[in-house]
């Protein structure tokens, strides 16, 4: 199902059920087609870039068939893409969503032992002309969240002990594990 929707003051996460495409990347409203009960498994939430071309645009096209085959494998309940710009000022009108999701999935973060900064970056930007400066948060060019109801349950990309874990690393827990191939077990007493 195709969405598109204005995007309200933030709550603590994203919740529509079903899959969503639609622009923003503030908390989606919460009038719903289903109920949170009704629906099986977290919900992914993609953010990307509307800027992205090239390579980054077929990225985020293979994470949206990965994470739409997810959802109609059962692995997850719902999908929802979002847009986001490159960069947002943290003090602009723009904090109630992309600035509120970049905090709700910091603190995740900071309470799980990961960082998200980098891939999110904060910058100063001087302006000669107003004599001011301002603070920009740059966006990843994709970003995925899991959410089981208002609980933020993972986030991608994302820096670890070990090193970086990228959209794609977050993909494959969800994947189904394979199946191991039955090997025939040797009894010892050939074929007769």
């Amino acid at each position: 199902m195709s969405e598109r929707a204005e995007y309200p003051a933030p709550t603590a996460r994203p919740g529509a059920t079903g899959t969503a495409r639609g622009r923003g990347a503030g908390p989606r409203p919460e009038s719903r087609t289903e109920s949170d009960d009704d629906r099986d498994g977290p919900t992914a939430v993609l953010y990307t870039r509307g800027s992205a071309v090239g390579r980054d645009l077929d990225r985020a096209h293979g994470v949206v068939r990965t994470l739409d085959a997810l959802a109609a494998e059962g692995a997850i309940g719902a999908v929802e893409v979002r847009t986001w710009p490159a960069r947002v000022s943290l003090r602009g009108d723009d904090r109630d969503g992309v600035v509120a999701t970049f905090e709700t999935i910091e603190a995740w973060a900071e309470a799980n032992g990961v960082s998200v900064r980098p891939p999110f970056d904060v910058r100063e930007r001087r302006s000669t002309v107003l004599r001011e400066t301002d603070e920009l948060l740059v966006t990843p060019t994709l970003c995925l969240t899991v959410w089981d109801g208002e609980e933020l349950l993972d986030a991608y990309p994302r820096c670890e002990a070990d090193g970086a874990a990228t959209v794609e690393e977050g993909l494959d827990r969800y994947l189904p594990a394979e199946e191991p191939t039955a090997m025939p077990v040797a009894d010892g007493r050939g074929d007769r």
